[in-house]
């Protein structure tokens, strides 16, 4: 079974995932830095963990590769 039939699919699932990572960053992490009374170093590393391995699979799926 094949999730992902052609390229603008492929590109929509990148974009998400891309969105996923920034929300992720924005909610969890900056939060934390901004919130100092409220700081949880286990809720910024796992919201920074969690950013990255969103980032990795939107950046891995996407599959270009840089022309130079």
């Amino acid at each position: 079974m094949i999730l992902i039939k052609n390229d603008i699919q492929k590109q929509n699932l990148c974009k998400f995932l891309y969105d996923i990572a920034k929300i992720v960053f924005g909610t969890v992490v900056i939060s934390q830095v901004f919130k100092p009374p409220e700081f949880r170093i286990w809720i910024f590393i796992s919201g920074l963990i969690t950013t990255v391995v969103f980032f990795l699979f939107a950046y891995i799926s996407d599959g270009k590769e840089l022309q130079g």
